[in-house]
């Protein structure tokens, strides 16, 4: 499961290894997982707890997932202007250049290269 910085920062959001949790997941867009990652991990679900505001909400297929997390990833990467003419220059993180690093919560922070992108999450059900 993906955990974007964003959201986690924003809402004060933690979760730690053990805990037991309870989420209603959407789907990820798997290109987003495998730009920064240096090894393919197939992502299928996200956290998003703005996708309920999403103008395309109702087309959203939900996934509850119950279970206890077995174990948290940490992602960090550097972020540089897209060469790709359809995203405009945007910054994005560097494709291939992501560090992951196991830690025990998502407030227990690694050092890291870049800026934190994402979490991913395992959860045993």
């Amino acid at each position: 499961m993906w955990l974007p910085e964003w959201q986690v920062d924003a809402d004060g959001f933690d979760v730690a290894v053990g805990e037991r949790i309870r989420w209603s997941l959407v789907e990820m867009d798997q290109r987003w997982v495998d730009r920064p990652l240096t090894e393919p991990r197939s992502v299928s679900l996200q956290l998003d707890f703005t996708a309920e505001d999403r103008d395309d909400a109702d087309q959203l297929t939900w996934h509850d997932l119950t279970g206890t997390v077995t174990r948290i990833d940490q992602v960090s990467a550097r972020y540089v202007s897209s060469r790709d003419p359809a995203e405009g220059g945007a910054r994005m993180p560097e494709a291939g250049g992501a560090q992951q690093h196991s830690v025990s919560s998502l407030w227990d922070r690694r050092p890291h290269h870049g800026r934190i992108t994402s979490w991913i999450v395992r959860v045993q059900s």
